[in-house]
């Protein structure tokens, strides 16, 4: 095993970068990995790409992934599938006080 990713479509997910359950409008790809000595091979993007083809099988018209605004890599992953940013979505959570902001692109 050199890599994985997750697909849910039509159910909610807890999204623990948000501290929150989410419903995404049609399919969601999330813990996209690769194995460090296998990385720069171009199998999270084979994976990606395989997600959005299981994900049109499954008749999900539209594909969602959060990506950490600082994780270069991954948004060339999805980049190279089609994927472009809609909206930042913000959490804060210190000492008890929460804050979520959300900003359309």
């Amino acid at each position: 095993l050199v890599g994985y990713l997750f697909l849910s479509h039509n159910r909610p997910v807890y999204v623990e970068a948000l501290n929150s359950e989410h419903l995404f409008d049609g399919a969601y790809v999330w813990r996209v990995f690769v194995d460090p000595d296998s990385r720069d091979r171009g199998i999270a993007t084979a994976l990606v790409g395989r997600a959005l083809r299981e994900a049109a099988r499954r008749g999900a018209d539209r594909v969602t992934a959060l990506v950490a605004v600082d994780n270069v890599p991954s948004k060339r992953v999805f980049a190279a599938n089609g994927f472009e940013p809609e909206k930042r979505v913000s959490y804060y959570d210190l000492f008890g006080f929460e804050r979520r902001q959300t900003t359309m692109l």
